[in-house]
């Protein structure tokens, strides 16, 4: 355009049509061939169920697909905001810097009745902010009486707004403005060589914001149709045309603009305009640096996160560029004993069954066919341990991750390691957990004589849930994540993966020859598990083959989900609470639950701690009080700091950090007549944020940067009284997500999975919601640290076995369970 200024200027050459041609499209000008649009259009309406002759079936599927006139505002206003998160995307990051802040949007449809044109778009252009920078104001007057699809409507938004004219026109203004061009655009003249480049951007606007090049890649085949029969002609003289038109004619200039080919000229920068035209700097802009890796990055998608929680299973439907299109639940029992507080237990066919239904109630939630689905990925609760037979069939139920009856297991393996000075259990926190792996594995086998011959190997739940769903039968082809296997069975890459056998035996002999039996494919979750079978995409209404990442646990990917990164600790609260952290150099912590290279972020080191009940504390108090938790809840923002005069340890499930022991149950002192059920309640939360507290000064002690603490997970949606106290008892401000983010860790790594995103970081980017902040009160953060002084000494005082009163907890467990041995 600089170069078609000089000329009329007189002060440069004549620039030939064939240079604006080529600057647009990237190719010489070549005569239009509809052929190949109309077969195109041909196969995808018949697909969409509309046969016999092409015309007729192109206005049957219009018509079924019309949008109401009436609400063309409301309707553009919602299309032009999706086009411009789509432009922040898949166009910023190839522009100058200096363009970023230059609004696209600004922009009004105005429906006019008994018009004698089809649509015209006005860029004003004139107004002016206080400080001079321009206001970019645009209209478009549509023809109220015309008969559009959405399809066919969001092609014209596209065309007409962003990334198409007003884009390019509040582009070319900035740049004026900025005094790099010359002149100031902001009408476009039909039939002249400075319409060439515009039209050929707005041809193309389309595939630039969803980040493609081809319009087979366009997200859904009702898009591409659109996009077809509107065809690259200017899309105010077509839209809503006869379609004899749009299928028969094609506009000349626009050679193999659908094809998608770009002038990809600009590395860097804004160059001088004497050297490079305007609409270059725009359409190559756009594209440089091959804004395209193998037809993947940048193109929008639609994946499926799973995510098995204790009750649960949730499936939420994701788009790249909108986010959370809908989900589904369902769920599935759990089964525990009264006789046996320590029984937790779950079946792999509830499992299965709840998956269907919650994966069709998140389908239909989104509005979307479960073709469209690109890629699924499994997280799940851990350790929960299902020892498996021949083509990996279940023998039992799940070992729950809250299941601790392998604690004497537990505790011989941990009494072993160290007498054998095993290095593995230091990177395990020094003491073997009752909720992790062998200990459950060894409880089995000792507990069920009759089945063990049958054993072939043991999965984690992520793993399993895995490997059926890619159709795995063989064990030696089982993929085995590394963040399940990393944290809680004592695998690390460095010292030779497993355990050894001599270990493992001297444990007890009927580990003799399991460390052989948990082969498999251990990866991180950037690698594949395999490809959805046919049977599963049956059953669940997917496309075969898609791909399944490796799975993890729930909280890891929470925490990416929460937008973790270096410096960071993400508290996932639900059930039980994880305390997430990652590090590219993170040593040795005692009492966490494992510092594994790769186990939360493929890239780091990944730190787990956590409290074994948090939830489930406050559910009990309810349930006891014989009501309800968001009952209790009610007036609990009235609550002073320490004003019930409890102080709560909250080891009702054991302790998972840092003492490492499920052997101790919860502790209130301070009861008086008085208390109610809701001061419990206050206490319980008080109890969980000074535990909480207790980790952080753990990891910070032992090199782990602790730059935000983010609270993650469900309660905090849910309980702002839960975030003020955390942030009170940290005294330092805690950052919580603006919306939830369940399974969204899940579809990060589905995302990956189907090359949507190169990195974590990307995905998370785009996808992880903001913070918000909720900042320490001073007056109370000064009352809860004299309570956690307190709180601090009884915690280990009273939860170390070898502490005055430590083995009180422990004796009076032994004496209930013999009471109730008694009783049968």
């Amino acid at each position: 355009m600089w170069q078609l200024a000089e000329e009329i200027l007189g002060r440069g050459a004549p620039v030939p049509y064939e240079r604006c041609v080529l600057a647009s499209t990237g190719a010489a000008p070549s005569p239009s061939d509809p052929a190949a649009r109309r077969e195109a259009v041909a196969r995808l309406v018949a697909r969409a169920g509309y046969a016999g002759d092409l015309l007729e079936a192109v206005s049957a599927w219009r018509r079924d697909r019309l949008i109401p006139m009436a609400s063309v505002r409301a309707l553009s206003s919602a299309f032009i905001a999706k086009f411009d998160k789509l432009c922040e995307q898949n166009l910023l990051p190839h522009l100058p810097s200096e363009l970023h802040a230059v609004p696209r949007a600004n922009v009004e449809f105005l429906p006019i009745k008994d018009a004698w044109f089809s649509g015209s778009m006005n860029y004003l252009g004139r107004a002016r902010n206080p400080d001079g920078s321009p206001r970019y104001e645009a209209t478009y007057e549509i023809n109220a009486s015309l008969e559009l699809s959405t399809p066919e409507f969001m092609q014209l938004i596209s065309h007409e707004v962003t990334p198409g004219h007003v884009t390019t026109f509040a582009y070319l203004q900035h740049m004026y403005w900025r005094g790099r061009i010359g002149f100031e655009g902001s009408v476009l003249t039909m039939n002249t060589l400075e319409a060439t480049l515009s039209e050929g951007i707005a041809n193309n606007a389309i595939l630039m914001a969803y980040g493609v090049t081809e319009i087979e890649q366009l997200p859904d085949e009702d898009l591409q149709i659109g996009v077809l029969i509107q065809g690259p002609i200017d899309t105010a003289t077509s839209a809503g045309s006869d379609p004899r038109l749009d299928l028969i004619v094609s506009d000349p200039c626009s050679g193999s603009q659908l094809r998608g080919r770009f002038s990809c000229a600009l590395s860097g920068g804004i160059h001088d305009p004497q050297s490079t035209t305007a609409c270059e700097v725009t359409a190559s802009a756009v594209l440089r640096d091959t804004l395209f890796h193998g037809g993947k990055r940048g193109s929008m998608a639609i994946v499926a996160g799973v995510d098995f929680g204790t009750l649960s299973v949730r499936v939420s439907i994701f788009d790249s560029s909108q986010g959370r299109l809908g989900s589904g639940a369902a769920q599935y029992p759990l089964h525990r004993k009264r006789e046996d507080p320590d029984h937790a237990t779950q079946s792999h066919r509830d499992h299965m069954r709840a998956l269907e239904e919650a994966m069709r109630a998140a389908l239909a939630s989104a509005g979307i066919q479960g073709e469209q689905v690109e890629a699924i990925a499994i997280d799940t609760t851990g350790s929960s341990v299902v020892p498996a037979g021949e083509g990996l069939d279940p023998l039992d139920d799940y070992y729950l991750w809250c299941d601790h009856r392998g604690w004497r297991e537990a505790a011989q393996i941990t009494e072993t390691a160290h007498r054998m000075n095993l290095e593995a259990i230091h990177w395990c926190g020094g003491t073997y957990s009752s909720e992790w792996g062998f200990s459950k594995l060894l409880h089995w086998l000792r507990n069920n004589p009759t089945r063990r011959a049958r054993m072939v190997t043991a999965l984690e739940h992520c793993d399993m849930i895995a490997a059926v769903l890619c159709g795995i039968r063989n064990p030696a082809e089982a993929p085995r994540s590394i963040c399940a296997m990393g944290h809680k069975w004592m695998w690390n890459q460095s010292l030779g993966g497993l355990p050894p056998d001599s270990f493992l035996e001297q444990v007890d002999p009927l580990l003799a020859g399991v460390r052989a039996r948990l082969q498999g494919r251990y990866l991180t979750s950037e690698h594949l598990a395999g490809r959805l079978s046919a049977e599963w995409a049956a059953r669940l209404a997917l496309r075969a083959g898609i791909p399944i990442p490796v799975g993890a646990f729930d909280a890891h990917w929470d925490a990416i989900g929460a937008g973790v990164r270096q410096g960071d600790v993400v508290n996932v609260i639900g059930t039980s609470t994880c305390i997430m952290a990652i590090g590219e150099n993170v040593k040795l912590i005692p009492g966490v639950c494992g510092v594994v290279q790769g186990s939360i972020h493929p890239k780091m080191a990944g730190v787990e701690a956590g409290l074994s009940a948090s939830g489930d504390i406050f559910e009990a108090i309810a349930r006891r009080a014989n009501t309800s938790v968001a009952a209790l809840t009610e007036g609990l923002e009235k609550f002073k700091a320490a004003q019930t005069g409890l102080l709560r340890l909250t080891w009702d499930n054991g302790d998972r950090t840092v003492l490492v022991n499920p052997e101790l149950s919860g502790v209130t002192l301070g009861w008086k007549l008085t208390h109610t059920a809701q001061d419990e309640l206050f206490a319980a939360i008080e109890g969980t944020a000074f535990h909480t507290r207790v980790i952080l000064e753990r990891m910070e002690q032992h090199g782990v940067p602790i730059r935000r603490v983010i609270n993650g997970g469900g309660i905090p949606q849910k309980s702002e009284v839960l975030n003020q106290v955390y942030a009170n008892a940290f005294n330092k401000p805690v950052l919580v997500p603006s919306s939830e983010v369940t399974s969204l860790g899940s579809a990060i790594f589905a995302f990956l999975a189907a090359g949507t995103f190169r990195t974590v970081e990307e995905a998370q980017d785009v996808l992880c919601p903001k913070h918000r902040t909720v900042a320490p009160d001073g007056a109370a953060a000064r009352v809860y640290e004299e309570m956690y002084g307190l709180f601090r000494k009884l915690y280990f005082e009273m939860g170390k076995s070898d502490g005055a009163v430590g083995d009180v907890l422990g004796k009076l467990r032994a004496i209930a369970a013999e009471a109730h041995a008694s009783q049968h």
